[in-house]
């Protein structure tokens, strides 16, 4: 019984992954965790995605993230950023804030140009450790979330292509 509460806890995860980033042919509550050698597709529409974390990265606990954003499409050139967050399965006694680490953030410049972003995530996995949560359990995914760096103005057309993320000792 205890063996099943942990992944009965990580399916409800998935599912809230799936719910915040679920594309209009999947349907909500199907679980939408992209697998790490898969492309994220974020656009002003679907502002997020959940990216598992391979399994060697998840044991030897990398330095840096790479994230390359092969394709931009943004015609009004529209400023945004990119969070990348540490997220887990809550548990009963968790608070919200404790189901996700933020790893960091980059804004994308210029708007509509291609290039590869890195984020420190060393801090990020020495702090989930910290609160008891082992990423060697398989239970923590990253997401990744566009924002608008003016939160005020409308969302324009947007699409970011990003090819599968690389991790790296540093």
């Amino acid at each position: 019984m205890k063996e099943q509460i942990p992944v009965f806890v990580f399916a409800l995860f998935v599912a809230a992954c799936a719910l915040v980033s679920a594309s209009p042919a999947t349907a909500p509550g199907v679980p939408n965790v992209v697998p790490a050698t898969d492309e994220v597709i974020l656009t002003q529409n679907r502002h997020t995605a959940c990216v598992e974390i391979p399994a060697g990265s998840r044991s030897t606990l990398p330095s840096l993230l790479e994230v390359p954003i092969t394709r931009i499409m943004n015609p009004a050139q529209t400023p945004v950023s990119i969070f990348v967050y540490l997220v887990w399965p809550a548990t009963q006694t968790d608070s919200t804030d404790k189901q996700k680490i933020l790893l960091g953030n980059f804004s994308v410049f210029p708007a509509d140009r291609a290039g590869t972003y890195v984020v420190r995530v060393s801090d990020g996995f020495r702090r989930l450790e910290a609160m008891g949560v082992h990423p060697e359990q398989g239970h923590v995914a990253l997401r990744l979330e566009l924002r608008r760096i003016s939160e005020a103005k409308a969302w324009t057309p947007i699409e970011l292509r990003i090819a599968p993320l690389r991790w790296r000792a540093g």
